[in-house]
């Protein structure tokens, strides 16, 4: 027997629905109140009543002005979490600071605080997974599903079925692609998928079959996503167009408004605010613990260079770094010293020039250490594209398109292309380009957990080395 498909109450009391919501958060937040200081053995007075009042009043403001209390359908569960941890943290925050401020009218000491608004966080959180679970349960018997259609059938529109499909888990029935057109309009789309036609999409919505329609034609056709819209804004669907903004090769794109008009970085670095203060903290915390660490060993390492052969101990040389600016890279001297060669020549297989010692520390990337002498000091991060010689940068700036990307944050000891075994010597362009293509996707993927992988993988590499002479 086949699946009824229907819309269920939580979409027709969609209102009353976040009520309850909110009603519960309310709940484990008061309970959790509660819970702590009957455990405590605290006597529930007024200043704690007071101030779980106001508790209640900040943390609604954020989520309320912020939009936390709506449908989380299409959004994953760790997402919806990661908000609801902002919200509470940023109302634990202000709590804080007022308690500090006004302690003789808030006497409410920190080990409450910290243990109550942990204990409410968990409840939030396990509340949460709770109704996914209980709306996915739904949904796999037919229940709360959203009916969706595509209008335009593009690659962009194959992509979104795609992604339909593969995610259950938000309660989308795929209905069909439909296009004005008899034909295909591009060979290189899924030849197995077929369309109706848009007068097909009306008696559908006619009949109340389709909730949803996502527009997916090329930006080139605003006349035909125009007359779309006309003529589906006579019936009661909800309309989503989805540019195809990919055809821009973007990276870390946002939307973004001034004075009401909806903006699109196609552009733009990760580490804007908050991320770049969380990268920053990160890289005087590790480079701080590390330096103090090794301090013992770069004097040891110092020693065997200058026994070694003559010349300097640190080598130093420019490279580019963030927005294209030049700084002075520190690494441990592992080759002959040659004032008289000013020609740029990559490090290669058994190069003569390379010391004793230099062999080994360029084997396990001992030579990078001072690096994080430049971490501290603003220059370089521990993760990020590793900077090239100058030369080796003007060189490929002109031959492949987008190299200047890797220039729109900070420069790393490490990064998602040399844990990949893209590192030393470059021979082919097409390595370099690998190289590159590896640099971007870090950028457009960026967050802390993605540095704190390819930190993991770096050990890795380091243990084993490959293409590192």
């Amino acid at each position: 027997m086949s699946v009824q498909f229907n819309k269920g109450y939580l979409h027709r009391y969609g209102a009353l629905f976040i009520i309850l919501i909110i009603l519960f958060d309310l709940f484990f937040i008061i309970g959790s109140f509660k819970g702590v200081l009957y455990f405590l053995e605290i006597e529930e007075t007024n200043d704690y009543l007071f101030t779980l009042a106001l508790t209640l009043i900040i943390f609604l403001t954020f989520a309320m002005s912020l939009s936390f209390y709506r449908s989380f359908r299409t959004t994953p569960i760790l997402s919806e979490i990661g908000e609801l941890f902002l919200y509470w943290g940023s109302t634990f925050v202000s709590i804080s600071t007022l308690v500090y401020l006004f302690e003789q009218k808030m006497p409410v000491s920190s080990d409450i605080l910290v243990l109550w608004f942990s204990v409410s966080f968990v409840c939030l959180a396990i509340s949460r997974f709770v109704l996914r679970t209980v709306a996915y349960s739904l949904r796999k018997v037919g229940h709360n599903f959203r009916r969706v259609a595509i209008v335009g059938h593009t690659e962009i529109g194959e992509s979104l079925f795609k992604s339909i499909q593969s995610n259950k888990w938000m309660g989308l029935h795929f209905v069909g692609f439909f296009d004005a057109r008899n034909t295909k309009r591009d060979a290189r789309l899924d030849q197995s998928f077929s369309h109706e036609q848009f007068e097909v999409l009306l008696s559908k919505i006619a009949r109340n079959e389709v909730d949803i329609v996502y527009i997916t034609l090329p930006m080139s056709a605003q006349k035909r996503i125009q007359m779309f819209i006309d003529q589906l804004s006579q019936t009661n669907v909800a309309i989503y167009y989805a540019p195809d903004f990919y055809s821009f090769d973007l990276l870390r794109a946002s939307w973004d408004s001034i004075d009401g008009q909806p903006l699109v970085s196609i552009i733009e670095t990760p580490l804007l605010g908050d991320n770049n203060l969380i990268k920053r903290l990160m890289d005087i915390f590790i480079s701080s613990a590390i330096l103090l660490v090794i301090g013992l060993p770069l004097l040891l390492f110092a020693i065997l260079i200058k026994m070694d052969s003559k010349g300097p101990i640190i080598y130093k040389q420019k490279r580019y770094g963030l927005d294209g600016k030049s700084f002075i890279i520190y690494k441990f001297r592992t080759m002959q010293s040659n004032p008289e060669d000013q020609v740029f020549k990559q490090a290669q297989k058994n190069d003569s020039r390379i010391t004793k010692h230099g062999k080994w520390m360029r084997k396990y990337s001992v030579d990078e250490l001072p690096q994080f002498i430049n971490v501290l000091q603003g220059r370089m991060s521990i993760v990020g594209p590793r900077p090239h010689p100058l030369a080796l940068d003007d060189e490929h700036q002109a031959l492949i398109r987008r190299y200047n990307l890797r220039f729109k944050v900070k420069p790393g000891i490490t990064g998602w292309a040399q844990v990949n075994g893209y590192r030393g010597e470059t021979k082919t362009l097409e390595c370099m380009n690998n190289r590159i293509r590896y640099d971007l996707e870090y950028i457009n993927k960026w967050s802390v957990y993605f540095d704190i992988k390819i930190i993991l993988l770096t050990f890795k590499s380091v243990i084993k080395p490959v293409n590192a002479f």
